[in-house]
């Protein structure tokens, strides 16, 4: 029979075990910004390695990795543990866009979601009439589902094993279905080893003992001496820049004559440095390259980097071999920046100033002058995007209460209009083209189409776009 002091205990008893678990789950969502010297064992053994990628069809310009854990475990979501890993780049076949991102949730055992993120996003596609085709792939075991969204040249495929869930997406701008499956064979396949050697098929579940946390920004990727990194070919297709080791560089004839070669100069002693071309000018005679400090430069205003380019731009004149700073090579912190359409103009962002100030600088004179000024409340402004006649310029913003806004100026008179305000989800410029209709990409690489006249977002292509409070 229960006395009223032994009820009184088990209710003390109660309530120390809640403030344990609510004390703990904090201690997990610290971790989102905790930094520690290892990835959790199985989280690396399942994600995508850069050799599971075949390189020599493309050039990776940016690799980002993290790792979050929660102790005991995200009460929303049950989840355990959660990394990705995503490549970013052009494939070389049709010098377009090229995203690969690996995500592994590891979900609290038995509880893992009926309706799983990839579930969503073809439901929702669904109701909104997407253009949509299931994926089949020789790879593809009984565990695992695919579909594509047909206009955007999307991918994803989607594994779950024991209390985990694997989702791989896959963008490939221009590419044909044999190039898409390609790839995404290689990956799967290579997954599927990798599966198979952390014995995660089993039903026996994983302890969450085993979980670490650790938060990694962008990662430089590392070559090994057989790879070419930062390829990238002269407009008319006579002329490549590469390089075997992301510093020392190379400019060749097509025919394979050495015409310059030129190093990057690491004066900051980073850990990681690395440099790449990211735009040849239409004549042919510059090449513009930027550089990276490795994984442990991020805002010096919050942990992260959500609007970067990279940390400096210097030009390569491919007649003389004359190299020049256009933006200073800047650590900590970073830019955001973009070339006009005629290499007459670079705009560009420094991350570091407050407040955040939008510049433009002259390509010819290198005389440069403030066009925008943010407010205060302004962490981060990018993801630039120029009207093909250069009279008006797209860009976006991020402020301290991670919302996200999106804003058109007018190059010559400096008047500034408001396009959209207050939405939650990270979107990168892609294309403008010229009929007031503006496409950007989302963390997944799906594209998402925005009418600048109506200022809204096509129909169906940002379903879970929301304004943040």
């Amino acid at each position: 029979m229960l006395t009223p002091k032994t009820i009184t205990s088990y209710i003390a008893l109660i309530a120390v075990m809640l403030i344990a678990l609510l004390l703990s789950y904090q201690f997990g969502k610290t971790n989102l910004t905790t930094d520690t010297a290892e990835l959790n064992s199985i989280i690396l053994q399942l994600l995508t390695k850069r050799s599971d990628l075949p390189l020599r069809d493309i050039h990776l310009t940016r690799v980002e990795q993290s790792d979050t854990s929660y102790s005991p475990f995200d009460l929303e979501t049950n989840i355990l543990d959660y990394g990705y890993i995503q490549f970013t780049g052009v494939y070389i076949p049709t010098g377009k866009l090229f995203s690969l991102r690996h995500h592994v949730n590891i979900y609290r055992p038995g509880y893992t979601p009926e309706i799983s993120p990839t579930t969503n996003l073809y439901n929702d596609s669904i109701a909104h009439n997407g253009n949509i085709t299931l994926l089949s792939l020789d790879e593809m075991d009984d565990n695992s589902w695919g579909f594509c969204y047909v206009e955007s040249e999307t991918c994803f495929i989607e594994s779950e094993y024991n209390d985990s869930i694997s989702q791989i997406s896959i963008v490939l701008t221009d590419a044909d279905q044999d190039q898409i499956s390609e790839i995404l064979t290689l990956v799967i396949k290579a997954f599927h080893e990798r599966v198979d050697a952390s014995s995660i098929r089993s039903k026996s579940p994983i302890p969450a003992s085993t979980l670490t946390a650790l938060v990694i920004r962008t990662i430089t990727p590392s070559p090994t001496p057989t790879q070419i990194y930062g390829l990238l070919l002269s407009p008319d297709g006579t002329k490549k820049i590469q390089s075997r080791d992301w510093n020392n560089y190379e400019i060749l004839k097509s025919d394979g004559t050495l015409l310059w070669t030129f190093s990057y100069d690491n004066k900051f002693e980073v850990s990681e440095p690395g440099a790449h071309p990211f735009h040849w000018s239409n004549n042919g005679k510059h090449i513009y390259i930027t550089c990276h400090h490795g994984p442990h430069d991020s805002s010096n205003k919050f942990r992260g980097s959500h609007f970067k380019d990279g940390d400096c731009v210097f030009r390569f004149d491919v007649d003389t071999g004359e190299v020049t700073e256009i933006i200073p090579d800047m650590y900590p912190g970073y830019y955001a920046f973009a070339i006009s359409p005629d290499d007459q103009q670079l705009v560009y962002a420094n991350q570091n100033e407050t407040p955040v100030k939008i510049k433009l600088l002259d390509l010819g004179t290198l005389k440069e002058k403030v066009i925008f000024t943010a407010d205060e409340t302004v962490l981060e402004a990018g993801s630039f995007g120029w009207s093909p006649n250069m009279d008006r310029l797209i860009f976006s913003t991020l402020d301290i209460k991670d919302a996200n806004s999106i804003f058109m100026l007018d190059v010559r008179s400096l008047e500034i209009e408001a396009i959209v305000n207050n939405f939650d989800k990270w979107l990168n410029f892609e294309e403008w083209d010229g009929k007031d209709q503006v496409y950007y990409r989302d963390t997944y690489g799906t594209l998402v189409e925005l009418n600048l006249v109506n200022k809204t977002f096509a129909s169906g292509a940002v379903p879970t776009l929301t304004p943040s409070p």
